[in-house]
């Protein structure tokens, strides 16, 4: 009885395991290093495959982790939604763009497909979702949800490494799932099993049949419950990977303890993102928030069905494990240009920088002889000295942070295409608030190789500040790799203007990085009066 096609969960999903693999990767490399337990190889959703690379050897101090995941919700969307409505202290701006749950319509949660295993039957006998409020922030959908019982099961599997969800991989197809095809030592001798997580995904539905994928719950990880849970897996269980008996034992107790138990999370839906077909079955060129304005009434007001879909991610094809509608999600796509927006204006509106050496790491992917390709670095040293940068547009402040700061870099043009490319991609910005660091979403373009344009948005900010907010300042850093690192070997130092190849070996790889903070260039915005 499934009614969700099948060629939209096939591209949600190849998504997905192309980012998980590379996450994978990187992880088991920074598990090598420091070993670390498998526990913490899933903490974290393959959704801010990114943000968990950047964060990953923070995560191993097991008394920072609590800390730190109370840090990253702090000031951001998920946070408020999650919080008990009667409890929090009122946002004006975000309680401006939230729907609130219609508790009049009690949700579905009509099960249209499960599979005939015993523990996902076991699921469906105790599903529940229900539907709580919804937000829309002008760029992305968040859709709040409670997951009641054993329907958290899934998801708690996957953070936790349980294994009674999860999908175990036949040891011949284990190596096409790495990009490398170098299977990790534990697996190829048999110590442990191969498992993918099953998590569940989430689609909108609209009258018309059109679909649009939402991607997974992304903010269980953070409710202090599970961090307790982690870290007694953590001292229970110490440093070793998991075994097949310990996955199982994991997913025992999680069963035990989800009990009566509810968790709220947040479906979040990148609304700038393609990811849309038809009820043909045929992708749609245009992105969901295209897709939403096409579908709000005259008050902006979307209404579509939420659909939720748990698949098995085989190797050669997914299945669906279960499969229910949950009941209808309306959002409010035009709220937030009811906010109030001040313009930016830059009181440095240009940088010149003067003899400044640095290194740029310069990757590639080497073609080999038996048609593979091998990772390599250079590091190429540069003087800074001919670079230009300049604030195209100021951007604008609103309750919901800072957006559309465009800044304009010119590169030397003694630079080779090689250098530029390597400053494109090794270039951050850091943003302050009144003194404050919060993280930034950086976008670029380049006309030419020597040219390049940044747009700068802040991902998380402080909604009560608003109004008393008086200066930004935004600040270019520079991240290069000093050395490579080759399982438990001692680290080879990589030399200048000469290609390090990642060697042949089922040894963990990684690269030791430092950085830069480019001090000379520092831009400083107000509000426009």
């Amino acid at each position: 009885m499934k009614n969700t096609p099948e060629q939209l969960l096939s591209f949600a999903e190849n998504e997905l395991m192309k980012k998980e693999s590379i996450r994978r990767a990187v992880l088991r490399e920074a598990a090598q290093k420091q070993k670390q337990p498998i526990v913490w190889t899933k903490i974290l959703l393959p959704i801010a495959a990114c943000f968990v690379l950047a964060l990953g050897t923070v995560f191993l101090i097991p008394s920072a982790r609590a800390e730190v995941l109370r840090w990253l919700r702090i000031e951001r969307p998920e946070q408020y939604l999650t919080e008990d409505p009667e409890e929090r202290t009122p946002v004006e701006a975000l309680d401006e763009l939230i729907i609130p749950a219609e508790t009049e319509t009690p949700n579905r949660n009509r099960i249209t497909f499960v599979s005939d295993e015993p523990i996902w039957q076991q699921i469906a006998s105790d599903f529940r979702i229900d539907i709580g409020d919804t937000m829309f922030d002008g760029s992305d959908l968040y859709i709040t949800v409670t997951l009641h019982g054993l329907t958290a099961l899934p998801e708690l599997d996957a953070y936790t490494g349980g294994s009674i969800t999860q999908t175990a991989y036949p040891a011949d197809a284990i190596a096409e799932y790495f990009e490398d095809g170098k299977v990790p030592e534990e697996y190829t001798s048999g110590k442990m099993t191969f498992m993918e997580p099953s998590w569940g995904h989430y689609y909108l539905k609209f009258a018309d049949g059109s679909l649009a994928s939402c991607g997974q719950v992304g903010t269980l990880e953070a409710n202090p419950e599970i961090v307790a849970l982690f870290d007694k897996n953590y001292d229970e269980y110490g440093e070793d990977p998991l075994s097949d008996a310990d996955r199982e034992a994991i997913s025992r107790e999680s069963i035990e303890w989800l009990k009566n138990k509810s968790l709220v999370g947040v479906v979040r839906c990148w609304a700038q993102d393609e990811g849309l077909i038809d009820r043909e079955g045929s992708h749609l060129d245009m992105t969901c928030f295209e897709y939403f304005k096409s579908q709000a009434n005259e008050n902006g007001i979307v209404t579509a069905e939420l659909i939720y879909v748990a698949k098995a991610l085989d190797p050669d094809q997914s299945r669906t494990l279960l499969e229910a509608d949950l009941g209808t999600v309306r959002f409010n796509i035009d709220a937030v240009n009811r906010l109030k927006q001040d313009a930016l204006t830059a009181k440095t509106p240009s940088v010149a920088f003067g003899p400044q050496q640095v290194k740029l790491s310069y990757t590639e992917w080497i073609k080999t002889d038996y048609d593979d390709s091998t990772f390599a670095v250079t590091n190429l040293p540069a003087d800074l000295n001919g670079l230009m940068m300049e604030v195209e547009n100021g951007g604008f402040l609103d309750a919901l942070g800072v957006h559309g700061i465009c800044i304009r870099a010119a590169l030397p043009e003694s630079w080779s295409d090689e250098m530029c490319k390597a400053f494109k991609e090794n270039t951050r910005f850091i943003c302050e608030i009144d003194g404050k660091r919060y993280s930034v979403s950086t976008k670029f373009d380049s006309t030419d190789a020597h040219t390049l344009r940044y747009t700068i948005d802040t991902t998380e900010f402080p909604y009560d500040r608003f109004d008393s907010i008086k200066e930004i300042r935004v600040i270019p850093e520079l991240d290069w790799h000093v050395a490579m690192l080759v399982g438990e070997q001692p680290p080879v130092e990589l030399q200048d203007n000469a290609r390090c190849l990642q060697p042949d070996t089922n040894e963990n790889i990684s690269f030791r990085a430092d950085m830069m903070i480019l001090t000379d260039g520092i831009f400083v915005f107000t509000r426009s009066k």
